[in-house]
């Protein structure tokens, strides 16, 4: 809820992680409702339902990263799904990657520059190997996948900004993974996928 201070933090969120937790809130009325776990794939779901609007804590003690782990060992994998529209008891899901408002948004264009998303400016990564997986957070830089992504669902061009010090390596890694994907872990493909886990850029997008 990082900038959100005071204002539009209300609704149902939807919480997954992996390991056990006891959950509480902290500056800001609500409830944690409906938490369960499901021991064969260690994942504990929950709503988080926030009423008002504050500085909202989400609080995690007793954690467990399996259930045979001593406790304070921590969880992992923490999803928080925002609700679909300020106030909505209705949450994203957890495969949702851009919210609609953004998408929205984009669509008053036909090319999204994509030069603060990927922190051209100050970006020191050369080899392919520095790059934001899609699977880790996304911070001051974010995968390329998702680049890629958000073009494909909004039906726009990207105009991207390669990193000055990338090597042919890094830029060879980049033009496979915008014409044929990646896999799951963030390893591009070479060749045509018929189920790629992240795919390519629309052939009808630049």
């Amino acid at each position: 809820w990082d900038g959100a201070f005071l204002a539009h933090t209300s609704g149902t969120y939807k919480l997954k992680f992996n390991g056990i937790a006891t959950l509480a809130l902290g500056l800001q009325g609500g409830s944690i409702n409906n938490q369960s776990y499901d021991a064969g794939s260690n994942t504990t779901t929950a709503d988080v339902v926030l009423q008002g609007d504050s500085s909202p804590r989400l609080i995690f003690t007793n954690t467990q990263r399996t259930a045979s782990s001593a406790k304070n060992t921590g969880v992992t994998n923490i999803q928080l799904m925002r609700p679909v529209s300020e106030g909505s008891t209705t949450s994203y899901g957890f495969d949702t990657v851009f919210t609609t408002a953004l998408e929205n948004f984009v669509h008053n264009f036909q090319v999204i520059r994509f030069m603060d998303f990927t922190s051209t400016n100050g970006n020191t990564e050369s080899n392919w190997s520095d790059r934001v997986l899609p699977q880790a957070s996304q911070g001051n830089k974010g995968a390329w996948e998702y680049v890629i992504q958000l073009c494909n669902e909004t039906g726009r061009d990207g105009y991207i900004n390669v990193p000055e010090k990338a090597t042919d390596d890094y830029i060879t890694h980049l033009a496979n993974l915008i014409k044929y994907g990646s896999d799951a872990n963030g390893n591009v493909y070479t060749s045509a996928q018929s189920n790629p886990a992240h795919a390519p850029l629309n052939s009808n997008l630049h």
